[in-house]
């Protein structure tokens, strides 16, 4: 939200990241698309990343779009400080 639009975007072969629309956004901002593996660690991160995310919105007292943002913020946070039993840290 600081720094505008990230630089790389990483998503599974769905049909709905692989189109000509998407493409020419990333093209116009200046974004590198790269697409993983279905099933990979990636995808079930961003499993995890959308389920904590709604678990936020659903207990937050308002569910205000505007708080949009600054929910994402708050749940990539959490995320990072959390200990990952998997890669232990």
């Amino acid at each position: 939200m600081l720094y505008g639009y990230s630089k790389k975007l990483l998503t599974d072969n769905g049909l709905e990241f692989r189109n000509n629309r998407l493409e020419s956004f990333a093209k116009e901002n200046g974004i590198t698309t790269c697409h993983g593996s279905p099933k990979s660690p990636t995808e079930r991160s961003n499993r995890t990343f959308k389920e904590d995310l709604r678990a936020i919105l659903l207990t937050e007292a308002t569910r205000q779009l505007k708080n949009w943002c600054k929910t994402m913020l708050a749940t990539a946070y959490t995320m990072n400080i959390t200990h990952h039993r998997v890669i232990n840290k």
